[in-house]
């Protein structure tokens, strides 16, 4: 029988065995409507922002965050999902996303494990084992990217590392620019395994000195950024009992308990019998002391003593030790012996399927338990469009959950569509997400009006973390263990004013700014004058100044009006400063009206005339400066509105 190429030593039904797991352990993620993870779907919604932070027509979100486009770390998968969303859901970008994560680690094991020693590779069935890693089920779906990633950096760089021509160079490169972008953790640990394994392996001085030239720009990028980010930074250290526990825990591997204890503990015997076999064998009885792949043991210790000492965070970034840990057996790997019968790795890589097996039955059950729980609060109801909203802290998580909590950010899906801000959003806090807050928005505050919706799970009625609430809030909805709390403000009206206002004319016509009318049917539009149900005014905070009869500000401003269902001719009036020109869109319940126009330095106001059918009772008005710099500004001096 011909040989596989994928594995000399192993005859060709080993491949096929290799690629039905993959497509086994990708059917979690296929069958279960949700991923639990900590922090995904924070994740997921911020890549949403991305994606849609363009349209003018999602005001609140735009009012409420801002984007942050340095080039630091931490973008991949947002870039990724958020392209994705382009194409098919959130849920389902997120889910290619997590294809990609599942699938890198066992392709990485193994071509990281044959790039070192081609008789090697029955190891990388132990790729299957730690697929689902607890970090993966914490949400860090960069670090996942970047765990997988290198060891693909570090097999190329091992393969040729002897010859590095200016092709391989540029490849390498390549490669670890898309590492920097994931994580610049698993980013600065492949330079230090470039540099340990250089310095040991390529035995003489001109080689390293060479390696050290064009690794050099890689190392600026990382300093660069350290000295950035870590500037002043609080040094948050674990104990050593917490370091001990997770340690003979082997806790990378426990996502949500303790249930996959014995099994990892059975590897944990595995890999220490399989050391002291490679003492015995490749050492004491071969009489061959130092070999270069010993490189693979100091690298494992240097890692296993970074993650002893090392600070579990550095100011707001974190789970340093974590990551660390992960990488420590699959840095062993390649120093094992591979002195064994054919039948003895025939029966390891066995053993390695049927823990892998385990471990995803296992992750199959939690994730049954959390999508059951799931479905009771992720995204039952659509809140109303332009919505601000935050969670409430249950008085418990839910079953089964230990380490990683699956429903700490699952509300943020009721986010997934339209122009709903999620004011708990964590990652805005941060300089190293895409998305931040804007102005003086937090995470328990928007600048704006209260906070419209709050959303709570297993809060029992009589909890103490509702009574900060029950003088501004009514319950909106109560299903089961769910609870959503609106804002009294925003309680439907009895009756609208238009409807009082309009009896005789069909019509309203606004003034802005500070000019006062005693005309009938017409009334002032001040900025002060915020939206309520059954009423009229501004939904944003924009605009905040006045000029001549008029509005004026940078930032998009959104009025909003209630009215009847119908067609309604709608007029607008702008006027220049008489300083500069200006160029805006307008935007009418969602869509944008014509095509943007100037309004030209004249005094003579320019008028726009629109027919907009409104279908939910609401007529939104959105207006939108296309300027940059000094000119990126808009007067608005009138509108009127008239039923058909």
């Amino acid at each position: 029988m011909k040989q596989s190429a994928l594995f000399p030593s192993y005859p060709r039904p080993y491949k096929y065995l290799f690629l039905f797991l993959l497509i086994l352990h990708l059917l979690p993620i296929w069958i279960f409507h949700y991923f639990p993870s900590q922090d995904g779907m924070n994740h997921v919604y911020n890549a949403y922002i991305l994606k849609s932070y363009h349209d003018p027509a999602l005001y609140k979100t735009r009012e409420v965050f801002q984007l942050n486009l340095a080039l630091f770390p931490n973008w991949i998968s947002h870039l990724l999902m958020a392209g994705l969303m382009f194409i098919v859901p959130p849920l389902i970008a997120e889910k290619l996303l997590l294809t990609l994560c599942i699938v890198g680690v066992p392709l990485a094991f193994l071509y990281f494990l044959r790039s070192i020693d081609p008789d090697n590779t029955f190891y990388a069935w132990l790729g299957f084992l730690f697929s689902y890693h607890y970090l993966l089920h914490m949400g860090f779906y960069n670090f996942a990217l970047s765990f997988a990633l290198f060891f693909i950096v570090i097999g190329y760089w091992w393969r040729n590392r002897h010859v590095m021509t200016a092709e391989r160079i540029g490849i390498l490169y390549l490669m670890l620019i898309a590492l920097y972008f994931c994580h610049i953790v698993s980013y600065a640990l492949s330079l230090a395994v470039i540099a340990v394994v250089a310095c040991l392996t390529l035995r003489r001085l001109r080689p390293v000195i060479i390696c050290a030239g064009y690794m050099m720009p890689a190392g600026f990028l990382l300093l660069n950024y350290l000295l950035d980010s870590t500037q002043g930074a609080e040094h948050q250290y674990e104990s050593g009992g917490w370091i001990w526990e997770y340690l003979w825990k082997n806790r990378s591997l426990l996502a949500f308990n303790d249930d996959f204890l014995w099994a990892n503990l059975v590897l944990l015997g595995f890999v220490i019998g399989l050391a002291l076999y490679t003492v015995w064998m490749d050492k004491l009885r071969a009489r061959k002391l130092i070999a270069e792949k010993d490189v693979f043991l100091i690298l494992a210790v240097i890692f296993l003593l970074l993650f002893w000492k090392l600070p579990r965070a550095i100011g707001s970034g974190g789970w340093i030790n974590e990551r660390l840990h992960l990488f420590v057996i699959p840095l062993l790997l390649p120093w094992l012996s591979t002195r064994f019968h054919r039948i003895v790795k025939q029966s390891l890589v066995g053993c390695w399927i049927l823990l892998s097996l385990v471990h995803l039955g296992y992750t199959c059950r939690d994730m049954s338990v959390y999508n059951r729980e799931m479905s009771e609060f992720a995204r039952i109801v659509e809140l109303p469009d332009h919505t601000v909203f935050k969670r409430l802290d249950p008085d418990y998580w839910g079953t089964l959950t230990k380490y990683a909590l699956p429903y700490f950010n699952g509300f943020v899906s009721y986010g997934f569509s339209g122009d709903r801000a999620y004011i708990h959003n964590y990652e805005a806090e941060f300089d190293y997400f895409p998305i931040n807050f804007k102005g003086n928005n937090n995470r328990d505050a928007y600048d704006g009006d209260p906070i419209t919706y709050r959303i709570g799970w297993n809060i029992a009625e009589d909890s103490q973390k509702l009574n900060p609430f029950h003088q501004d809030y009514d319950l909106s909805l109560s299903d089961g263990p769910l609870i959503i709390l609106r804002h009294k403000l925003f309680d439907p009206a009895r009756e609208r004013v238009w409807d009082l206002e309009t009896k005789k004319t069909g019509m309203m016509q606004f003034v802005m700014g500070d000019l006062q009318t005693s005309q009938p049917g017409t009334y002032p539009l001040v900025p002060e004058l915020r939206y309520r149900p059954g009423g009229y005014g501004w939904d944003t905070l924009s605009p905040r100044h006045t000029f001549n009869g008029g509005v004026q500000d940078s930032e998009d401003a959104a009025f909003v009006i209630d009215l009847p269902n119908g067609k309604y001719q709608i007029g607008f009036k702008f006027q220049s400063d008489m300083v500069h020109p200006h160029r805006i869109a307008l935007y009418g319940n969602g869509q944008r009206l014509g095509k943007p126009f100037i309004i030209p330095v004249a005094q003579v106001p320019i008028e726009k005339v629109w027919l907009i059918e409104v279908t939910n009772e609401r007529l939104t008005l959105v207006i939108h400066s296309l300027d940059r710099g000094k000119n990126a500004y808009w007067i608005w001096s009138g509108l009127t509105i008239k039923r058909q």
